[in-house]
């Protein structure tokens, strides 16, 4: 099936210029609590859940996992190593993909590209712990937009 085929029959959610509520801000209500979960598991990989199960019942607080999502994995490098480092590369889903760049492609002068709201209300946040875990939730749950 072709990026553009998949960009036709999507199942993920619409994109639109300019600040707004969002698919992830609507699905990731807390991102600095969401954040501190990753960080946490990111340094101890056994506390991380193992199935979709239990990572709707540790996130389940702060964050709303559609049901069409039915497999779970997690996937963390290598670091330091006697082999050397792992860069592990994780794709965005080839339609969503293809959305995204049609419709910035298509954008108007003048547009602005849609940054998530999380970054213009960290702008002056002055926890820059926080700042650092509302980071870390966005780029590891939000897919390529």
């Amino acid at each position: 099936m072709s990026a553009l085929d998949l960009f036709n029959n999507r199942n993920f959610p619409p994109f639109a210029f300019g600040r707004q509520i969002d698919e992830t801000d609507a699905v990731l209500a807390d991102y600095v609590a969401i954040g501190k979960l990753i960080v946490a598991w990111a340094k101890n990989p056994q506390s991380a859940p193992t199935t979709m199960a239990e990572l709707r019942s540790k996130v389940g607080a702060f964050m709303t996992i559609d049901a069409k999502y039915t497999r779970f994995r997690i996937e963390q490098a290598d670091s330091d190593t006697a082999d050397g480092l792992e860069f592990v590369l994780r794709l965005p889903p080839a339609g969503q993909v293809a959305e995204s760049e049609g419709r910035v492609a298509s954008a108007l002068p003048g547009q602005d590209y849609p940054l998530p709201n999380l970054y213009a209300d960290l702008a002056g946040n002055d926890v820059p712990l926080d700042a650092f875990y509302g980071r870390v939730a966005d780029y590891t749950m939000r897919s390529c937009r």
